[in-house]
């Protein structure tokens, strides 16, 4: 029996208040603003270098303001549930990118370039961040205070309901929060899945759908041909259907309408020429630029290391590359020169050691790693000197990880994708866990990356890995 009190009513549309989506619109209004006055505040204290007098430009606010709100609405934004954070990444800047490409448009063709283009070039690249890191802010705040997301019922029957219930529970940014279960058990006298109460079978949904307008089906016992036929039933405004609950996610799979049948596409984009070609251009200019950005930098480091250990300043280590070719990879050396030899005899003491050593390939507390080396690492600075590796094409910015050759045996098969393609100086492991993932789960997440690279999930990842690596969190 389907249970429709006044509380359950309440815990199921408590998460989901009206204003979420009106606070991002503000937040990107606040972002986009602040970004044009910095900029009009730059172009004034330099306008003495420049030969046109400078400016006001406040016009562009009004423009880039009702843009801002319109494009972001249009793409989905307010409040962007069920969006993943690379794709919500994608759209912010892709919204930002045609709200400015816009204001140029109107200036250029209406105004005849009566704004600034440094103020509209400097507005452009901090409203692209200033619209990303707020945005970031204000959704986990909501987040952590539980007013992030809307209920949705899972129907399903045992360990696929309870799997399903697992899986939206850890992916929180998404804004899909399991509320109730409907399940066909067996066993009706069972009262919850996951913790979850069960509210009844899945033939009374449509009773609860005026509540909850999400529903997540995972009933992958059930023949195609029964789907179509229960979703009409079910009542519910937005209905996902899941054949199967497993731990593999895609952003490449498109859905395709073969006049009448659906069909699934999946993509390995990283495997696709044309896309390899314009990730190389991308890893070679920015490299360079940083390259040069970071050279004092290089030097001052390369003395450190120098000065307060014995041995080489850089490390250089074989590495398995695309195809499987063995190249050196730079590194400031972050250990003592014998580092092999402690290592071994540590492993050999300590059973502990030896066992976390066996499932992460690191060690929490490493007796091989200096006291200049601790901060290196803690900050990825160490790795510096691999932006000469991309310059030689042997690395890429965003790639795989670059495993070591004794690795490759314990890879289960992945090595065959994976060593396709250029591994990189950063990758999704180390924003999403760092050293806490296990050997298995970076295998995982590397092979997810080659499936679904785009342009967009490249800059996701830098972006993420610039609050990793300032963090220092998980990292050792």
């Amino acid at each position: 029996m389907l249970d429709t009190s006044p509380w359950a009513a309440r815990t199921t549309t408590a998460l989901a208040p009206r204003w979420v989506g009106g606070l991002l619109a503000l937040t990107d209004l606040l972002a986009v603003n602040f970004a044009i006055t910095v900029a009009i505040l730059v172009r004034q204290n330099f306008a003495f270098l420049l030969e046109k007098p400078a400016q006001q430009d406040f016009e562009i606010m009004l423009l880039a303001s009702v843009g801002i709100l319109a494009v972001n609405f249009a793409i989905g934004l307010y409040p962007g549930y069920g969006l993943s954070e690379p794709e919500r990444f994608r759209r912010q800047i892709a919204g930002v990118t045609l709200v400015f490409a816009m204001v140029a448009g109107w200036d250029y063709l209406l105004q005849h370039g009566l704004w600034s283009r440094m103020v509209s070039g400097l507005s452009f690249a901090l409203a692209l961040f200033l619209t990303v890191a707020l945005g970031d802010l204000v959704r986990s705040r909501l987040r952590r205070a539980g007013r992030w997301g809307v209920p949705v019922a899972v129907l399903g029957i045992g360990e696929s309901a309870a799997r399903l219930v697992e899986v939206l529970r850890e992916r929180q940014a998404m804004g899909f929060i399991p509320t109730v279960v409907l399940s066909d058990e067996p066993d009706e006298q069972r009262t919850s899945i996951a913790g979850l109460p069960v509210l009844g079978p899945v033939a009374s949904a449509h009773r609860l759908a005026p509540e909850i307008r999400h529903a997540f089906v995972a009933m992958p016992h059930l023949p195609p041909d029964r789907w179509s036929r229960m979703v009409e039933r079910l009542g519910f405004a937005h209905v996902f259907l899941l054949p199967e609950i497993t731990g593999r996610r895609s952003l490449s799979i498109q859905a395709r309408d073969l006049q009448g049948t659906l069909a699934i596409e999946l993509a390995d984009n990283l495997l696709d020429r044309r896309k390899i070609l314009i990730k190389r251009v991308l890893d070679f200019g920015i490299a360079a630029l940083f390259a040069l950005l970071f050279l004092p930098l290089f030097l001052a480091l390369m003395a450190l290391v120098k000065l307060t250990s014995r041995g080489p300043a850089l490390f250089v280590q074989p590495r398995v590359g695309k195809d499987g070719r063995i190249f050196p990879a730079y590194k400031f050396r972050t250990m003592v020169v014998d580092a092999e030899e402690r290592l071994a005899e540590h492993l050999e003491r300590n059973p502990q050691a030896r066992a976390e050593y066996a499932t992460f390939r690191k060690l929490r507390n490493d007796p091989r790693i200096t006291p200049v080396g601790a901060f290196l690492r803690r900050y990825s600075l160490d790795e510096l000197p691999q932006f000469i590796n991309v310059l030689k094409g042997e690395m890429s910015l965003v790639g795989p990880r670059c495993y070591l050759p004794e690795e490759v045996p314990d890879m289960n098969g992945s090595e065959s994708l994976i060593l396709r393609v250029l591994p990189g100086i950063t990758g999704l492991w180390q924003v999403s866990g760092r050293n806490r993932s296990t050997f298995a789960e970076r295998v995982e997440m590397d092979t997810y990356y080659i499936r679904n690279w785009s342009v967009s999930f490249d800059l996701y990842i830098l972006y993420r890995t610039i609050w990793a690596v300032l963090s220092g969190r998980d990292a050792y």
